[in-house]
């Protein structure tokens, strides 16, 4: 069950000033959708009989590094750059 006061700790954790007429409509529309996720919860177990049917993690592709150009490439295809940085256009 969602409380008030729950609904007010989290706004002043979040740094947000809600009054308290706000906090009881939204101390309704948390529980609601609490309870929401309680029902989808519910229907979560039959998809685990579908699970065998995904993919195995050993047959996807393996991340591996790979050796990066320098920075003054990157730069120089980008037009030079600035102080060794990208200039976005509006940042002026």
């Amino acid at each position: 069950m969602i409380t008030k006061d729950e609904v007010l700790r989290t706004a002043e954790l979040a740094g947000l000033y809600i009054s308290p007429q706000e906090a009881d409509s939204l101390t309704a529309a948390m529980q609601s959708i609490v309870d929401f996720a309680d029902v989808v919860k519910d229907y979560g177990e039959p998809c685990r009989e579908n699970a065998d049917a995904a993919a195995p993690l050993s047959s996807l592709r393996r991340d591996e590094a790979a050796q990066g150009c320098g920075r003054e490439a990157l730069l120089s295809e980008s037009g030079g750059g600035e102080d060794g940085f990208f200039v976005l256009k509006g940042s002026r």
